[in-house]
């Protein structure tokens, strides 16, 4: 592998971990702030909204001042979220039926998904949103699990 290539990959490594490191510290501190990224679960069709995603950014650009490729960009942001609110709208109905006529409910994750892959097809970037959904959809639910290993390792 000639010394350019290497030089690239373990900048891409370095940047990854910066990034891990981030969200960890994000995730340590977040217990305090995670009704604000409720409305990514989409419980209701006026879920996505400025006001909202503007909150979220917020929180995510003061937790992550050392990750500039995390910053969020408020005037994209306002453009996806235009976007990402009429494609929720326009679909919700029919999501609706969909889940009524084959006795499922369909997950916030799928909803996004389907959000992000009609972004795909239609060209539409959404990176701001997808790094509030990213962050929102890594924080954890209760801090079990770290309590869990924090009690095996004063066992060992």
């Amino acid at each position: 592998m000639p010394f350019d290539s290497r030089k690239c990959v373990k900048e891409e490594f370095d940047g990854f971990y910066v990034r891990c490191i981030a969200y960890l510290d994000l995730w340590k501190n977040s217990f305090g702030k995670t009704e604000q990224f409720a409305w990514i679960n989409l419980t209701k069709t006026n879920a996505v909204d400025w006001e909202n995603a503007e909150t979220s950014a917020e929180i995510i650009n003061s937790s992550l001042l050392d990750v500039p490729d995390m910053k969020i960009n408020n005037d994209e942001l306002f453009d996806e979220v235009v976007f990402a609110k009429e494609y929720l709208q326009s679909n919700w109905e029919q999501w609706k039926q969909e889940e009524a006529t084959r006795d499922v409910i369909i997950s916030s994750e799928e909803k996004w998904l389907r959000l992000f892959g009609h972004f795909k097809e239609n060209h539409i970037a959404a990176p701001n949103l997808i790094k509030i959904f990213e962050c929102a959809f890594c924080l954890p639910g209760t801090s079990a699990p770290v309590a869990r290993v924090f009690s095996l390792m004063n066992n060992a």
